[in-house]
């Protein structure tokens, strides 16, 4: 006789377990006036089962038909199935549109207009009033590196918020398509074929003036340096860095503009959460929950359906997951290896230079090149008489070759600079952006496990309408990428350090100084070694990984019932036929541990786990 089992504390049958049955098996009124006669209910068994030592009791089982649908209220009950399937939104919680969201990533746009507004009206207006080079001198008291650095996170924190405009655009785009399969894409290298805002050539243009914005801040404080002595004096603010700066924030805030007006109808939520990113693909119809897999990771998303597993002590990392974050971290490592080669090679020029000088002077027998951590190069001792550069740890070149062609003027110098430190930031800008991906693969992650019932630290407020700034700021992974974003750039900017002469103003140098492509160096690898620990750790528990893949979450989650606070979590959930069943329910305290050692597959019905509380004695 096919049965259904419930969990039960004692061997034997109790009386609330007998008004249980009774009150399943009592048939539905045709109405209320005329009740249709109570049937008997049918004696009632139990088994142990021998795996997990658990008690059972076995219900005959009776058609849906002849059910009591109905819960304490008086409200139909429905199947697991027919909660999760796309064809019961009327069913399921309702959608975080992100309101506030929206709001918010109005305002940056706002924010993105005031700023490049800014630099370029402050540009063309001391460059019109300056009779001499576009340059504004820095007074003394306030550190031409500090205002770098701080104009570095300000920069930072404004294309955030833009780009974040443009990957919520992205990710709508891709389900229109029906290419959406994770809920976090490395927002330049995936394109739309629908959307323009998120075409390939567009995003080309995007990733050309992500980069000159970066170079912008890294030319846009210049001291004055004498080249024979290597001796740098006052700072400047280079007005050609500035209005191009300007010009790259007008792009992308144009670019955040197009995507927030262009799919603002498509756009179903501002949100990044990727529960509510599931959640709003299901009342659309576009993904179903398929049964039979409440504990399958995303790595086993194609196996299948509807066969028993045991649960996994770990579950998989990025690495095995997704390709994507396989070839961002191996992109990234490459870089932090030609970091190093170049810390190498201006170490040996550096010290060739210095033991060329050495060897031309005859009264300093006794003087030797060493390695010189000196942050400032004009610490350093000099060699005199040489009329050549000669510091202990720092190399100097110029891109204007006067000594072939006519020199070019200083204005053309800048602008050719500018253009040099577009290829030396543009790598590194590039490979920053791959660490997004594998950083908010990793918080995806994050929000799927705070919902373990077994998890003391599980999510506080509502699943669905966490706001994502909120979010984001109580990160320490975001956090840190925003830190190195922004530590990293300015490093860079300061390790190949742009100058003009202080004789020959028509020339522009850079200073590569050793000791701080040495601390560059350092910080770099530290940041790919942090995002290595990342894309392989491997989440500990049964709770099976989902990482943003969407068909996945909607796979595990069988329930979407929030309870008053907006919550619901995961766990066991009791077992039918011999089978064990995992999934989500609003009560924290009806769900119990995963048992390692028992399959898990199928569905449970609703009516069973709305009025049961499932006790193991193991771990009751």
């Amino acid at each position: 006789m096919d049965c259904r089992y419930l969990v039960i504390q004692d061997e034997a049958s109790s009386p609330a377990l007998d008004d249980l049955v009774t009150s399943a098996l009592i048939t539905k009124g045709t109405s209320d006036d005329h009740p249709t006669p109570r049937k008997s209910p049918q004696p009632l068994s139990s088994r142990q089962n021998e795996k997990d030592g658990v008690t059972y009791a076995s219900v005959p089982t009776v058609p849906f038909d002849e059910l009591d649908d109905t819960d304490e209220g008086g409200r139909p009950l429905q199947s697991t199935k027919a909660l999760t399937g796309a064809e019961s939104r009327d069913l399921l919680p309702a959608v975080d549109i992100g309101s506030g969201t929206k709001l918010q990533c109005l305002l940056t746009i706002a924010l993105g207009v005031a700023c490049f507004l800014a630099c370029i009206i402050c540009s063309i207006g001391f460059w019109t009033k300056s009779t001499g080079p576009p340059l504004v001198y820095l007074p003394k008291g306030l550190p031409g590196e500090a205002l770098s650095f701080i104009v570095n996170i300000i920069l930072t924190q404004c294309l955030e918020g833009l780009a974040y405009v443009h990957s919520v655009s992205l990710r709508w785009a891709l389900l229109k398509e029906n290419r959406l399969v994770f809920n976090t894409n490395i927002r330049l290298a995936a394109n739309s074929r629908l959307s323009r805002p998120n075409s390939w050539y567009i995003n080309s243009i995007s990733a050309t003036l992500l980069i000159l914005c970066y170079a912008a801040t890294s030319m846009l404080v210049m001291p004055r340096v004498d080249s024979d002595e290597g001796i740098h004096h006052e700072s400047h603010i280079n007005l050609i860095a500035l209005l191009a700066l300007g010009l790259a924030l007008f792009g992308q805030t144009l670019l955040a503009f197009w995507c927030y007006y262009n799919n603002l109808r498509d756009i179903p939520s501002w949100s990044s959460n990727p529960l509510n990113t599931t959640l709003t693909i299901l009342n659309q119809q576009l993904v179903q929950h398929r049964e039979g897999r409440c504990i399958d990771p995303v790595q086993i998303r194609d196996t299948p359906d509807e066969r028993p597993m045991l649960p996994r002590k770990q579950q998989p990392s990025q690495w095995q997951v997704s390709t994507s974050a396989r070839n961002a971290i191996i992109f990234i490592w490459i870089l932090t290896g030609l970091s190093f080669v170049w810390f190498l090679t201006i170490v040996l020029v550096a010290r060739a230079n210095m033991i060329g000088a050495i060897n031309k002077v005859n009264h300093l027998p006794n003087a030797k090149w060493h390695f010189s951590l000196a942050w400032d190069p004009s610490g350093n001792p000099i060699v005199g008489e040489t009329g050549a550069t000669t510091y202990f740890n720092a190399v100097f070149f110029s891109l204007d070759y006067v000594e072939q062609i006519q020199s070019m003027s200083f204005v053309a110098a800048l602008i050719v600079g500018l253009l040099f430190v577009c290829i030396i930031q543009g790598l590194q800008t590039l490979g920053l952006h791959c660490a997004e991906l594998i950083v908010n693969l990793s918080r995806d992650e994050d929000v799927w496990r705070a919902l373990d019932a077994q998890d003391g630290s599980g999510a506080k407020n509502h699943v669905l309408k966490n706001p994502p700034i909120l979010a984001a700021l109580m990160s320490w992974k975001y956090l840190t990428l925003l830190i190195f974003k922004s530590l990293l750039h300015w490093l860079l900017g300061q390790s190949s350090q742009p100058s003009f002469d202080y004789i020959v103003d028509s020339r522009v140098w850079f200073t590569m100084n050793y000791a701080r492509l040495f601390v560059y160096v350092i910080c770099a690898a530290a940041f790919a070694s942090a995002l290595t620990f990342l894309t392989f750790m491997k989440p500990k528990g049964p709770q099976p990984a989902t990482y943003g893949h969407i068909q996945t979450i909607a796979d595990l989650i069988d329930d979407w019932t929030l309870n008053e606070n907006g919550r619901f979590w995961w766990g066991d959930k009791g077992c039918t036929e011999g089978v064990r069943h995992a999934g989500m329910s609003s009560k924290k305290t009806g769900l119990g541990q995963i048992q390692m050692n028992t399959p898990y597959a199928g569905e449970l019905s609703r009516r069973f786990i709305g009025s049961t509380k499932f006790i193991n004695k193991k771990y009751s």
